[in-house]
């Protein structure tokens, strides 16, 4: 119903993450796993003056972001454990 309707699911979803960062002053992001990444599809800035921020169409590594380690979390740990590499280290970020 959605793609004939020309919504995606996402379009959904940010009406929600919209009506929270309206709420509270966080900036908002909607993602998904990829492997061990994570991949940032939405963001809506929030309005706290102290912000660090990802733009969307990030491709972060799911163990440096608060939202990945939320997805991460709700795999199983033997799930977590395949897909992360044995030594987690910081990426070089451009």
């Amino acid at each position: 119903g959605l793609y004939k309707a020309a919504r995606l699911p996402v379009d959904e979803l940010d009406r929600g993450l919209a009506a929270l960062t309206a709420r509270f002053p966080a900036t908002g992001y909607i993602a998904v796993l990829r492997g061990a990444d994570t991949v940032i599809l939405r963001v809506r800035e929030g309005t706290h003056p102290v912000r660090v921020g990802q733009r969307e169409g990030a491709v972060l590594p799911a163990w440096i972001t608060a939202i990945g380690k939320s997805l991460l979390a709700r795999l199983d740990p033997a799930e977590v454990a395949a897909l992360l590499p044995e030594r987690l280290e910081w990426p070089e970020l451009r």
